[in-house]
């Protein structure tokens, strides 16, 4: 029968003959994290021997160890075995003496929701003494004691660093409109952490995307990340166009396998910065020129992008010994601003022994970035030899059209179209069988010079006659000039003259059918349209222009067509006067509209006067008014008025038919 000694208290550590010497997730000799939601994960408890054997005693050497854990009642205890029991046990198969150390490994199941901190447990150890040859004098010893366990937090990722790759892994800037860049991010893996297979699900916002434009990218490694070590995420990222320089945060969420075999997600927050990018663009000009000339092409720089370029060097250089670079064959900038345009010159002389064809310079370009990489550019500068041809002078004129019989204010203008300028220039204007003359200003001339490209303005006055036809009339220009080699050419230039003719309407011989009018009338207009000018107006027709009361009919506008130089023609018009029209004087208005040989129309405008007066009344005197004068008869003075008002009466009848008369013979004359 088996005796037991079991002390049930929760003594001290160091209480009783046994010590716990160290509590530890993992081993001693590599302790591991562990943290909420971990899996089987070994717990390690190392108890020392030290019970010391009695007086005259061997040493008390233990045998048959076990442990078992479990937490305190009402308690908060977030550990199970794995099993998921609330006591988890531990054996020592060997023998433990006095001084010695035994391992306990527990194999335990965190609670997900478990707090990081340090848990109180029990910690109870059972064993017999070793030795004992009589089954039956076996003691079981019992002691318990406490013990702390912590819980760590999820471990400490820390991103030490973010950075912008290109394709072939070198660092360089990102900025808007940045695509197929990667960006690499490392991240370091504290102590007592083992991660194993790590994926990286990096969650995108503006203005990240990525090339499938799903809104995430992802990145993983395959095998173990050691503790105390770094590892690297690579993720291929486009940027828009219209970000910003600046900052930007976004979330980056873990996954992996830790050292318990748990599979673990944890988020981290990744700082990326977009401090922009060069864009360098240069344009090379290609000029033409001539053997034994200087040219000077054109070299722009520009940096369209958002960060700035260091320490750019141009240099010039060609193998073609018929081109040689005189000046500006090392241009050093020590900056292009974004937005900067840097505009270069180079001199290059071609030897007069050039023959025609293309030569070519090379255009070297280095420059830093702003992660101080090195860059390079080459470009190609073509240079054109031509056939020496002369490009001459050319001459126009300014002031075109130029009128009959009167003076007239032109520039003839001369643009010098050579290489290099040209000296002692003689120009005078030739304008013989012409009806042009020039009566004053600066032709002839003599210019000291004129730069290529450049242009001298001659003003003169030039006098048309008023005989000219109407058209285009060439004079000739002619120049004399001492080109850049000092050779003197001479050269004649067409100058087109446009003359154009007078045109000169007036109206002559207007007639009113009559002084004053009544209300309900007609008033007929006659007279004679003259051309006192040098050429003919064309479509020309008469009209009238009129307000209320006075109204236009049909036969207010008269169609003459041409008239020429010095002649008359005749026309007849006529408007009504409204039933409703006020005794006044009104104003219309005869125009006289024609077109020129040019296609432009004018017209010319006289104001006429139309008087109105108040229509007269007649009365007829009754017979029963007659009797009612007393029967005594007609007085003379009575007869008298009735004769006046009878041949009043006949008057106007006249004037009646007169009028009807000549409307008639108007509109017969129109319509043959």
């Amino acid at each position: 029968m088996l005796a037991f000694t079991i002390s049930l208290a929760a003594i001290p550590a160091r209480a009783g003959y046994l010590e716990a010497v160290g509590v530890v997730w993992g081993t001693a000799e590599e302790p591991l994290l562990a943290t909420p939601g971990d899996k089987d994960a070994k717990l390690t408890v190392t108890l020392q021997n030290l019970r010391t054997p009695d007086k005259g005693e061997a040493d008390f050497v233990m045998c048959g160890i076990v442990a078992t854990l479990k937490g305190y009642p009402f308690k908060e205890y977030p550990f199970r075995d794995v099993s998921e029991h609330e006591e988890a046990m531990a054996y020592f198969s060997d023998s433990l003496s006095f001084g010695k150390t035994a391992t306990f490994q527990f194999r335990l199941n965190i609670d997900e929701n478990a707090k990081p901190g340090v848990y109180d447990a029990v910690l109870t150890v059972s064993y017999f003494k070793c030795g004992v040859q009589d089954s039956t004098q076996y003691t079981l010893y019992t002691y318990s004691m406490p013990i702390r366990v912590k819980v760590w937090p999820p471990p400490d990722l820390n991103i030490v660093d973010v950075s912008w790759e290109d394709g072939s892994g070198r660092v360089i800037s990102a900025g808007p409109g940045s695509n197929g860049l990667t960006l690499s991010i490392t991240i370091h893996n504290p102590p007592q952490n083992y991660m194993y297979d790590v994926k990286g699900t990096l969650l995108l916002a503006y203005p990240f995307i990525d090339p499938a434009n799903l809104g995430t990218a992802n990145a993983s490694i395959s095998g173990t990340v050691q503790p105390n070590q770094a590892f690297t995420l690579k993720f291929t990222l486009n940027v828009e166009k219209g970000a910003k320089v600046g900052v930007y945060s976004l979330p980056l969420m873990l996954e992996y396998y830790n050292h318990w075999g748990t599979r673990k997600s944890q988020m981290v927050y990744v700082t990326v910065p977009l401090e922009g990018k060069e864009e360098l663009s240069v344009d090379v000009d290609q000029p033409r020129t001539y053997p034994g000339s200087l040219v000077k092409p054109k070299i722009s720089l520009r940096n369209s992008g958002t960060a700035p370029i260091f320490d750019v060097e141009v240099r010039l250089s060609s193998g073609a010994q018929q081109l040689s670079v005189i000046s500006g064959d090392l241009f050093k900038i020590p900056v292009v601003l974004p937005n900067q345009t840097v505009d270069l010159s180079p001199s290059v002389y071609i030897t007069p022994t050039a023959s025609t064809g293309v030569y070519q310079a090379t255009l070297s370009i280095t420059y830093k970035d702003i992660k101080g990489n090195a860059c390079t550019d080459e470009h190609t500068l073509s240079i054109m030899v031509l056939d020496r041809v002369m490009g001459g002078v050319k001459a126009r004129i300014e002031g075109n059209p130029v009128t009959t019989r009167q003076p007239n204010n032109v520039s003839i203008v001369i643009l010098n179209a050579n290489e290099g300028p040209i000296t002692s220039v003689k120009a005078s204007l030739d304008t013989s069988g012409l009806p042009i003359s020039v009566i004053s200003g600066d032709v002839p001339a003599l210019l000291d010079r004129i730069d290529e490209g450049k242009e001298a303005r001659l003003k003169t006055v030039v006098y048309v006659s008023p005989s000219a036809t109407e058209g285009i009339h060439y004079a000739k220009l002619n120049v004399a000039y001492l080109d850049s080699y000092g050779i003197l050419r001479e050269e004649s230039l067409p100058i087109p003259f446009v003359v154009k003719g007078i045109i000169d309407l007036n109206f002559k011989s207007l007639e009113i059918a009559k002084a004053t009018f009544t209300p309900g009338e007609t008033v007929d207009i006659t007279g004679e349209v003259i051309n006192s000018g040098t050429t003919t107006a064309r479509m020309a027709e008469v009209s009238l222009r009129a307000d209320r009361p006075l109204t236009t009919t049909s036969l207010s506008t008269y169609y003459i067509g041409d008239i020429d130089p010095y002649s008359t023609v005749s026309f007849s018009v006529s408007l009504d006067v409204s039933r409703d029209a006020r005794p006044g004087t009104y104003k219309p208005e005869l125009v006289i509209s024609y077109v020129d040989s040019f296609g432009q129309r004018y017209s010319v405008v006289k104001p006429i006067d139309v008087r109105v007066v108040e229509g007269q009344t007649f009365t007829t005197l009754s017979p029963t008014r007659a009797a009612q004068t007393g029967g005594a008869g007609i007085s003379p003075g009575q007869l008298t008025l009735y004769a006046s008002i009878a041949l009043a009466a006949i008057v106007v009848l006249l004037a009646f038919l007169l009028v009807r008369a000549r409307r008639e013979l108007i509109r017969t004359k129109r319509a043959g």
